[in-house]
């Protein structure tokens, strides 16, 4: 599997034992989103896509299987973007709350590329970032953007999501208790979330560790075949929350509700 994108240095500390199991199928897929910048090359390879941006201290390890029998897929570029603590894009300039045409792809209006990289999979089909939790904007609730690659080709788009008890505690630190009460939607009313049917493997097994947070997921793909393009002024269906038992299963377990 060809492809330009190399490696950087890699936060250490996600074993894989950390990871939920291989979905049983293919991974959904979701939404692109507005503000996905591609094309930059050696620019955006990198695993610490921080940049100075303040905020809780996120490290991501994402894995990569076969939706066909469950093994890693190495050789996969994943570019990862999200929004600064406030609700901000690299790339872009409007109002986080203001609402963008179709929520159709945009051409980036500054410079900047805070919070967005590119990695391989490994041998384990594993990419790991640094950086941080993601704030939220109207009208969704936090999430991440992550494309995979196969060379230049997209073959899976998603998003991955947090707990609710997650989101609660981070909105208690700075800077995002600044805009604690600009938050429009939860994991319950999120439209993407409703659009995709609640899918389990978008909701990113989250644990608090001493300086931060980690967050783990295990995608299933077939990389043999393209991304889906979605119609986006489509009407979503009924939104669908969280599966059953996703509060046991990958809650957040805070220091002081542990025993």
């Amino acid at each position: 599997m060809a492809t330009e994108v190399g490696r950087s240095a890699a936060p250490p500390g996600i074993p894989l034992d950390r990871f939920p199991a291989a979905p049983t199928g293919p991974s959904v897929e979701q939404i692109e989103g507005p503000y996905y910048i591609g094309g930059e090359g050696d620019r955006l390879t990198r695993s610490d896509v921080r940049e100075g941006k303040d905020g809780v201290p996120l490290d991501l390890g994402v894995r990569v299987v076969s939706g066909a029998d469950g093994r890693p897929v190495p050789d996969v570029a994943v570019d990862l973007w999200h929004c600064d603590a406030l609700g901000v894009y690299s790339g872009y300039d409007n109002d986080p709350d203001e609402l963008l045409p179709n929520g159709a792809r945009q051409d980036p209006r500054t410079d900047d590329r805070f919070l967005r990289g590119t990695q391989l999979t490994d041998a384990d089909g594993v990419v790991r970032f640094r950086s941080i939790f993601p704030g939220w904007y109207s009208p969704r609730t936090p999430h991440l953007h992550l494309r995979l690659r196969a060379g230049d080709r997209p073959v899976h788009t998603t998003q991955l999501y947090f707990p609710e008890r997650v989101i609660a505690w981070v909105a208690t630190q700075e800077p995002y208790r600044q805009r604690a009460d600009r938050r429009a939607a939860t994991n319950d009313d999120d439209f993407v979330i409703g659009v995709a049917g609640g899918p389990s493997d978008a909701w990113a097994r989250t644990e608090r560790v001493r300086d931060g947070l980690v967050a783990t997921a295990t995608l299933a793909v077939d990389v043999t075949t393209d991304a889906v393009e979605f119609a986006l002024d489509d009407p979503p269906p009924e939104v669908v929350g969280p599966p059953p038992g996703f509060g046991v299963r990958h809650g957040f377990a805070h220091p002081a509700d542990r025993a």
